[in-house]
């Protein structure tokens, strides 16, 4: 089921039905709430209303808008258009859908499944969600909404008292074409975090908001990460896949696309502690904000920072600095007290130099506040020190050591803490809420207690503050909040004063880091816990962890020498990592298509696992042998089944959903490609659809689409379905910036295109992505898209077009292509033949195609067996030699119905007579016709 751009804008206009002679009306009917409610681009949203328009069906007014200043433009259905979205809604309420109940999964009608959600339910979000994943999940149909506007501000403090910085203030907040980067500067405690926290408050409702506080361990990589986690939110996962896929340096351009119309509030904390990689993130933040007019950017520092330039203030109006300096008397008065002797607390105010955190701490100061008071350092000593009880003094040394927010159960863990001990701190203002319930103490006053700590404060609280840490790393894994976990696990390795424990948090550091795609950093953690660690395991176990790193990114020579110094540290010792070093290598085996050797260490693999009773990595081991045993030219079904099977029970009792998807992906391959059952392959793509969560990792539903898009087309010769398939996919991927999978996927769009009879549309398509491929660093698929169009050149008579692109293909660049695809390589040869007369040498070159096509070749790769001899006999045709071109015609509809290629079938009846018309005039054409056979 799928709607159109014009049909979800009427089902949203009759959902947000406004009163025509309505005076004020909600922002669900201006533009912004439109593009919002029906997933449109704002700047593409204006073709699909004028057309509606055009047609009577919507109306277009002035009016004003619930929270907005000024009229806006607002739509509404005229009495024609609402009578069609009514019907829209009914018809679209019988269409017949997946529907996800708990664990069951069932097929049903939208108006039954609507009944089932009860409560107010929006039809268009419930067909958006089934449009995107393919299957309506009642439970999540029925939370409740989440809030309009994203807010990630857990970092973020919170604001109890505000005075003064009223100009800073609107300055940041203002809705005008003016600066969009503020660059606020100021000394420690002087209030730029809680202008910033104001400024947020002040904005919330209108902006989605943006908070990261930036560490001083911290890579690019986390940086981006976490603004690709905020973007995700927002549905756009560019950022957060292009990192996951190792591509870091994309960053640039997926903020440049992905950034405008955000209307997004970003601020970054403590950027004066940034790393020059993390301040490369910070000036491309800057330079996205350029093409971004609806973005803010707040950075708070301590110091001036390189990332922009004079120019950038005074030319291009982009950059405001904002110098914060201290309150102004009044304005200190108004702080320390909302009564009183205003005289009085002016000039105490004065007396305080109008520095913010040190009226904050006098305010709450409860004796004599010494005279000479004007540095927090100094105050912290004097007056407030020594009033804290040995257990406040105690929670103030130990939470010192934390650089990162804890829950109250953290610092309750401290010897001697209590609850009211906590209380009393929080009210002094020496430990401060952030979002999450969480507690952290400014900077100025962790200096202070982190620099009277005794060494053996420093070792037993140092110890203590390690063994929590770790805990709230788990926990945060556990929620899936890398980001989170990996700052508790930075915090603890510095804090850490034990060489294993070290290499543990190492590890687990970059067990994390390599999960959001920050492989160097992973890769530096590994080697850091190598030389903290003797333990052959474990050596061996870091090494393999490196290997693995390294093949993500294609560096398979280094990862192989990983592997083998991994076995060497293993000696002859019996460890279960032997088991993973084994697949390692029969991945890397298979991916080189060396069948044999992969075969040889997946079962070895198997066997270590067995013998340690490792499920996971048996159900890997099974997985990579069914994939042998389906792909290689001696494997064996049955045995591929066998092993299947048994994964998929082993999968199971893990009840980890990825893992059981990669069983069902691999079933789905084997059904289609090798037993040539195409609706028990449909059925496990079915299944991989009905595990909670599978379709909401972006890479497996990438994945799942191709694969669904190759299997409607090559097996099912339905070419309208794998059109659909691939065109979601290739939209899936101009989300995430993949440019390789969206070429791909265009490709696989175009061919159903060609296959379904519209050769002229899909000709000059495929070679523009041809091209793109190449540009890429394809070689091989670039190839496969060029001689598909010169193809369809011939089955179109237009010979001119084929011989320039067959020129084309004779490049320099694409040689390696055509290495890798042989059977191409010959049919090219054959044809160049062909044109220049040569019998022999068209027999010689398709009958090499033929072999090439037959041998050695995997599944997946079998259409091009009937290719080879559909082309042959095409040309043995235009020879003249219509028995020998009868047979491979023969051969060619008999190998197709062998691997159930219903696509070929389907296709070659509508290209043949023309691809045979355009070989005879090829033959014909050449001045060497009469050469000897």
């Amino acid at each position: 089921m799928r709607l159109t751009a014009k049909e979800r804008v009427l089902l949203h206009l009759l959902e947000s039905a406004q009163p025509a002679d309505e005076v004020e009306v909600s922002t669900a009917v201006t533009q912004e709430g439109l593009a919002r409610g029906t997933g449109i681009g704002l700047r593409h949203l204006i073709q699909f209303i004028r057309p509606l328009i055009r047609d009577g069906l919507v109306h277009e007014r002035t009016a004003h808008v619930t929270g907005k200043r000024q009229r806006m433009k607002v739509y509404g259905l005229t009495s024609t258009g609402r009578t069609s979205a009514i019907r829209l809604r009914e018809t679209v309420k019988t269409q017949v859908v997946r529907i996800r109940d708990g664990d069951a999964v069932r097929e049903g009608s939208l108006h039954e499944a609507l009944r089932g959600i009860g409560a107010r339910t929006s039809l268009l979000e419930t067909v958006r969600q089934v449009e995107e994943t393919g299957i309506l999940d009642l439970e999540a149909a029925r939370r409740p909404p989440e809030p309009g506007f994203v807010e990630q501000l857990s970092d973020a403090p919170r604001v109890e008292t505000f005075v003064g910085r009223r100009e800073e203030l609107a300055t940041i907040t203002c809705e005008d074409k003016g600066p969009r980067v503020f660059v606020i500067r100021g000394m420690a405690g002087i209030g730029k975090s809680t202008l910033a926290a104001k400024a947020c408050e002040l904005v919330r409702g209108r902006r989605n908001l943006f908070w990261h506080r930036i560490r001083p361990w911290e890579s690019d990589s986390m940086l981006l990460a976490s603004l690709g986690r905020f973007l995700d939110a927002l549905d756009r996962p560019g950022l957060s896949s292009v990192l996951r896929r190792g591509e870091p340096r994309l960053g640039a351009e997926v903020l440049r696309q992905d950034l405008p119309d955000t209307h997004a509030f970003l601020v970054l904390d403590d950027a004066h502690e940034a790393s020059s990689e993390a301040l490369a993130v910070i000036r491309m933040l800057a330079e996205a904000v350029v093409s971004a007019p609806d973005v803010k950017v707040v950075v708070l520092t301590r110091r001036a920072l390189p990332f922009y330039d004079v120019r950038d203030v005074v030319i291009k109006g982009l950059v405001r600095e904002i110098e914060l300096d201290r309150l102004e008397p009044e304005e200190a008065a108004a702080l320390l007290t909302e009564e009183g002797d205003a005289a009085q607390f002016a000039g105490l105010g004065r007396r305080l130099g109008g520095h913010p955190l040190l009226i904050e701490l006098v305010r709450n100061q409860r004796s004599d506040i010494p005279s000479a008071v004007r540095d927090v350092h100094r105050f912290l000593e004097e007056a407030i020190h020594r009033e804290l009880s040995q257990a406040e003094r105690a929670i103030m040394k130990a939470a010192s050591l934390y650089r990162v927010p804890v829950p109250r159960a953290t610092l309750l863990a401290i010897p001697g803490s209590s609850y009211q001990a906590l209380v009393t701190l929080q009210e002094r203002s020496l430990l401060r809420f952030v979002g999450g319930e969480r507690y952290e103490i400014h900077d100025t006053i962790r200096d202070y207690f982190g620099n009277i700590l005794t060494p053996e404060e420093s070792q037993d609280f140092g110890t203590l503050a390690v063994a929590q840490l770790r805990e709230l790393a788990a926990r945060a894994f556990a929620a899936g909040e890398l980001l989170s976990g990996i700052a508790c696990l930075s915090n603890a390795i510095r804090l850490s004063q034990d060489s294993q424990q070290r290499a543990g948090i190492g590890e687990s550091l970059g067990d994390a880091e390599a999960r959001i795609g920050d492989l160097p950093a992973a890769m530096l953690a590994y080697r850091g816990a190598i030389r903290l660690v003797s333990s052959p395991g474990v050596v061996a176990r870091l090494h393999r962890k490196i290997a693995t790193a390294l093949q993500v990114r294609g560096e398979i020579a280094s990862a192989s020498a990983e592997v083998d110094q991994a076995v060497r540290s293993l000696g002859n010792g019996n460890d279960v990592e032997r088991g993973w070093l084994s697949l390692v290598r029969s991945r890397m085996s298979i991916a080189s298509e060396q069948w044999s050797e992969g075969r040889e260490c997946a079962e070895a693999a198997v066997s270590t696992f067995r013998s340690f009773e490792d499920i996971r990595g048996q159900t890997e081991a099974l997985v990579e042998l069914a994939i042998v045993e389906t792909n290689s030219p001696m494997g064996h079904p049955d045995a591929a089944r066998t092993c299947l099977k048994e994964a998929l029970r082993l999968s199971h009792s893990i009840g980890d959903p990825d893992l059981i998807a990669s069983v069902h992906v691999q079933y789905a391959n084997l059904y289609a490609y090798r037993l040539g059952n195409t609706d028990r392959a449909m059925e496990h793509l079915g299944a991989i659809e009905a595990l909670p969560g599978t379709l909401a990792d972006v890479r497996s539903h990438q994945s799942l689409l191709m694969l669904k898009g190759w299997l409607n087309l090559d097996l099912r010769a339905d070419f309208e379905g794998a059109h659909a398939n691939f065109m979601d996919a290739f939209n899936l991927s101009t989300k995430t910036h993949d440019r390789i999978t969206a070429a791909l996927a265009r490709y696989g769009a175009a061919v159903a295109v060609y296959h379904a009879g519209d050769c002229a549309s899909a000709r000059g398509e495929i070679e523009v992505i041809g091209l793109e491929l190449l540009e890429f660093g394809c070689a091989g698929p670039a190839v496969e898209a060029l001689w598909m169009a010169a193809e369809i050149c011939l089955v179109l008579g237009d010979l001119e077009g084929y011989r320039a692109i067959s020129s084309k293909l004779e490049a320099p660049v694409l040689a390696r292509g055509l290495e890798i695809r042989p059977v191409l390589a010959h049919a090219l040869e054959g044809l160049e033949c062909l044109a220049r007369g040569h019998r022999a040498g068209v027999r010689a070159a398709f009958l090499q195609a033929i072999r090439d096509a037959e041998q050695d070749v995997s599944p997946q790769e079998r259409p091009l067996i009937p290719f080879a001899h559909d082309l042959y006999g095409a040309a043995l045709h235009a020879m003249g030699e219509e028995r020998a071109s009868a047979e491979e015609d023969r051969l060619a509809i008999e190998f197709s119905r062998r691997f159930g290629l219903k696509g070929r079938l389907a296709a070659r009846v509508k290209f043949l007579g023309g691809l045979r018309n355009s070989l005879r005039q090829l033959f014909a054409s050449s001045a060497a016709s009469t050469a000897p056979p």
